[in-house]
């Protein structure tokens, strides 16, 4: 229904780029599920992170035209390799105006192609909803997820700061290309980022069903 720049300022003008698509009984309940589009300087970014933000955009193109009670919220988060800058900004600003974020399902590196049929599942003080994840993950996309604890280093975590809960999954074998000129479309797998994406999906759109 809207799409926003989310504008934010830190040594240097980053952008957020926001969809919402409102809920129908509880819209001010909402469900995130983001990922971040920036990559480092001498990279292209191909798994780190073209593929999580890929995938957010597919969710969001899946569940366009179905209803969800919950509110949906779709991020392509800016400067997450500069610290989690973009995240920080909308989780911090989220939190001080009273937002109920049920869940942040964080897309992160999900398409190495030497990964098949695990993936580890990183969530924070409550592991419910990665839990959820593991189950819908080994029914409906042969992934199962190695339950992995907690986990500072990508966007899922600004919001954990937040008193949010949050489900972070990411390649079980992680790319050996990551954060180098190497991390090309060349080293991934399609089938395998699909059904990650497929995992993330189920969890998100079960998750905005209800309280």
């Amino acid at each position: 229904d809207s799409v926003v720049i989310d504008t934010f300022v830190d040594g240097y003008t980053g952008y957020n780029v926001v969809a919402y698509k409102p809920g129908t009984i509880y819209p001010e309940r909402q469900v995130v599920v983001g990922g971040h589009f920036d990559a480092v300087s001498n990279s292209p970014g191909a798994d780190d992170n073209g593929s999580g933000t890929a995938g957010v955009l597919e969710v969001a193109r899946v569940l366009k035209d179905l209803e969800s009670p919950a509110t949906l919220v779709f991020i392509a988060f800016d400067a997450e390799e500069a610290g989690l800058v973009g995240a920080h900004h909308f989780a911090s600003t989220a939190y001080e105006n009273g937002d109920r974020i049920l869940l942040m399902q964080n897309m992160d590196m999900i398409g190495n192609w030497e990964n098949d049929y695990y993936a580890a599942v990183h969530y924070g003080p409550e592991d419910a909803y990665a839990q959820w994840w593991n189950d819908l993950g080994q029914k409906y996309a042969g992934i199962t997820g190695i339950m992995s604890g907690g986990s500072a280093r990508s966007d899922h975590y600004a919001f954990q700061q937040n008193g949010y809960d949050v489900c972070f999954c990411i390649e079980e074998d992680f790319s050996n290309y990551y954060h180098s000129e190497r991390d090309s479309i060349q080293y991934i797998s399609f089938d395998y980022m699909t059904r990650m994406v497929k995992a993330s999906l189920a969890t998100v759109y079960g998750a905005s069903q209800g309280p």
